[in-house]
């Protein structure tokens, strides 16, 4: 692990899981497969990985967690003995793979939302000196109306507050090694 920019840095995907067990075998080898593409087109280090987090879950999510681990390394696990949410888990497995020495961390759901394509954006901004990169949704599906409206009204509250927050960003963010070092000195 470096504290600095790495160009080819070992990288780590946290992912909080509750009540995942249904999809997340599925999702977590679209995952690694990614992962693995990234490492052989040399933008990673062979020795990433994913620390998947349970977060009390109570359907079976563990026995996946030890299923993908017991089939390939680079899947790691952490247990929680009960729900603490999802905020804990992310941090749970920020500190994970901080201790496993990841020269940089993204956090992204169980069930894949996201677009991995963006992972490529976020290792390049990583390369240019950026320790926190917020993945933020550009647009939101017409059946996610309603949220969308809620979000929009949630941001315009807490700005009017004086918090400073960037409106529309979801837990896919990239952290690097040097903030993860910064944020462990917080207990």
């Amino acid at each position: 692990m470096s504290l600095g920019v790495v160009e080819r840095p070992t990288l780590a995907f946290v992912v909080p899981c509750f009540n995942e067990h249904e999809g997340l075998e599925i999702c977590m080898k679209k995952l690694l497969s990614y992962m693995q593409g990234l490492e052989e087109s040399s933008k990673i280090a062979q020795d990433s990985f994913i620390v998947m987090v349970d977060d009390g879950s109570i359907d079976g999510t563990f026995d996946v967690i030890e299923k993908l681990h017991n089939e390939n390394r680079k899947f790691k696990g952490v247990k929680f003995t009960k729900n603490y949410g999802s905020q804990n888990a992310i941090l749970a497995g920020l500190e994970k793979s901080y201790e496993l020495g990841a020269d940089c961390t993204i956090s992204i759901d169980a069930d894949l939302q996201q677009e991995l394509g963006a992972v490529d954006k976020f290792l390049d901004e990583y390369r240019n000196g950026n320790d926190i990169v917020f993945g933020v949704r550009s647009k939101y599906l017409k059946k996610m109306f309603v949220k969308s409206y809620f979000s929009k009204l949630f941001y315009k509250i807490i700005s009017a507050l004086g918090a400073k927050i960037v409106p529309n960003h979801s837990e896919f963010r990239l952290v690097s090694a040097k903030a993860l070092k910064i944020l462990s000195n917080y207990t």
